[in-house]
């Protein structure tokens, strides 16, 4: 494996921030659609006046005496950053080259996302995820080319056994994946030996870098969600300041709720968010000047009716455009998230939300990319592998949309008209090739109409899936590991998973 090859959204950060006004290179982007530069201003004049009146909880005395001794007012557990302290910090993060992103592109980062329960797909039964549902989706991932990532998306199996719960897991994505480690759950108090999050944390980050062996570049991204209220308490915290230690990737993600965890508004949730998202930036720069934080929108609309969180909705796809937008101003790394659905069945209702979040980003702002969760469900509570299957299928889809048509003219089209007419046919002295330059051909979706006579293994989507889900389990090879490798591995995995 070659290790460096990371993900094209951590590639392209590179360098510092200019020494200039930071709202002044916003002349040298592309206009946003949803928000205009007035709007942009304005948003970070409020994100100014919430860290400097309002202020950010920071959970341990480490983070606040940091903070203090680099000009932060400090009341109990909350800190006032003042905008020089948030200017300097913002010219020493590497900046993110948004003019050079390539063609637009949907991909995905791994299955999921973070579910605790998974949906049978045989029985309709919801139940806490298992080991073996981890290695499934390990293997799924390691037969697409669609996965840049691996990551342990289902959080915490029930019959994980390793002596430390979460470095157990980190074992688990090495052990069956050789794909860059994007690691969105983390070490909490549960699920870390002795209860030492910070102690876990460092050793799942060295773990990898033993592994293979790098120990001067990050190894792994590394997915922190602050808490809403703009507070980052002592597990989250710890979490990122391993992560800063180590110098990884970072990427902050806050995760509220309009009128629950956060404002009622859309723009008062986003505001809040870059406010939590900046005061976390700052952190990191003074622990580690010149490390790499992106940001990335776990946030999502509520459906008051029931109390509970709507992501498969146009208004969550506001939100993340609105964040990426901010983020596009300020030339921070932004991820946008895909394939987001609220329901609990593998439905019309969860196809129809996937599609939605997955594509209506490229119409509501000036995105290049949309990095999906194939198979997630249930506002990120549950996963299933046949809507991952389902939105495996869609992601080639939507990517088809992005190519758009090819407008070189063929050169043998005034000859094969000639012929069609003579022949009555356009069948005739054909090339599959020549088809497949303008055509996608699903292998998932039925295109075979209302026929009898069409086999079930042709015309039933649920069977294709299963069937699609088995060979592609068949078809799994794990990556090659070295016997010092296993060796190393070997005292972290579940029983499960051991050589």
């Amino acid at each position: 494996m070659v290790f460096w090859n990371r993900p094209m959204s951590l590639r392209l950060m590179a360098g510092s921030a200019p020494k200039n006004t930071l709202v002044n290179t916003y002349k040298e982007l592309k206009m946003s659609h949803i928000l205009k530069k007035k709007d942009l201003e304005t948003i970070y004049d409020k994100v100014v006046e919430i860290l400097e009146q309002i202020g950010i909880t920071f959970g341990t005395k480490k983070a606040l005496e940091l903070l203090a001794k680099n000009g932060a007012k400090i009341e109990g557990d909350k800190a006032f950053i003042p905008k020089a302290l948030l200017e300097r910090c913002l010219e020493s993060l590497p900046k993110y080259d948004y003019e050079n992103q390539g063609p637009k592109r949907i991909t995905a980062t791994s299955p999921f996302g973070m579910v605790p329960t998974i949906l049978d797909d045989e029985t309709g039964v919801y139940r806490s995820g298992t080991v073996e549902d981890v290695v499934k989706m390990y293997k799924l991932t390691q037969t697409s080319d669609l996965y840049e990532c691996a990551s342990p998306c289902v959080i915490d199996p029930v019959d994980n056994d390793a002596d430390d719960l979460y470095v157990g897991q980190i074992a688990m994505l090495l052990r069956y994946s050789d794909k860059w480690p994007s690691v969105g759950i983390r070490a909490t108090a549960q699920n870390s030996k002795d209860g030492n999050l910070y102690q876990s944390a460092r050793k799942s980050i060295r773990l990898i870098r033993e592994f293979y062996d790098v120990w001067d570049e990050p190894v792994m991204g590394q997915s922190i969600c602050p808490m809403s209220p703009l507070a980052y308490d002592w597990e989250c915290l710890d979490n990122l300041t391993a992560a800063i230690e180590e110098k990884q990737n970072i990427i902050l993600c806050p995760c509220s709720l309009t009128g629950l965890t956060g404002p009622a508004s859309l723009l008062g949730l986003v505001i809040h968010d870059i406010a939590i998202s900046l005061a976390g930036i700052v952190y990191a720069q003074l622990l580690s000047p010149g490390i790499d934080v992106s940001i990335c929108s776990c946030s999502g609309a509520t459906d008051m009716r029931s109390i509970q969180p709507a992501y498969g909705t146009v208004e969550c796809v506001y939100i993340e455009g609105m964040l990426y937008e901010f983020a596009k101003y300020m030339q921070i790394g932004c991820t946008i998230c895909g394939a987001l659905s609220d329901s609990a069945k593998v439905d019309y209702q969860a196809g129809a939300e996937s599609m939605l979040t997955t594509l209506m980003p490229y119409y509501a702002s000036e995105i290049n990319e949309v990095w999906c969760y194939p198979g997630l469900m249930s506002a990120w509570y549950c996963g299933s592998f046949e809507k991952l299957i389902l939105d495996e299928e869609m992601m080639r889809n939507v990517n088809r949309a992005l190519k758009g048509v090819n407008l070189k003219l063929d050169p043998k089209l005034m000859t094969s008209l000639t012929e069609a007419q003579e022949k009555n046919t356009f069948l005739q002295g054909k090339t599959p090739s020549a088809y497949r330059k303008d055509h996608y051909l699903t292998k998932i979706f039925s295109k075979y109409g209302v026929s009898q006579d069409i086999s079930p293994e042709k015309n039933d989507v649920r069977l294709k899936v299963k069937m699609e889900i088995e060979n592609r389990i068949n078809q799994y090879q794990a990556p090659e590991i070295t016997e010092d490798q296993k060796k190393l591995l070997q005292p972290y995995l579940p029983s499960k998973c051991s050589f």
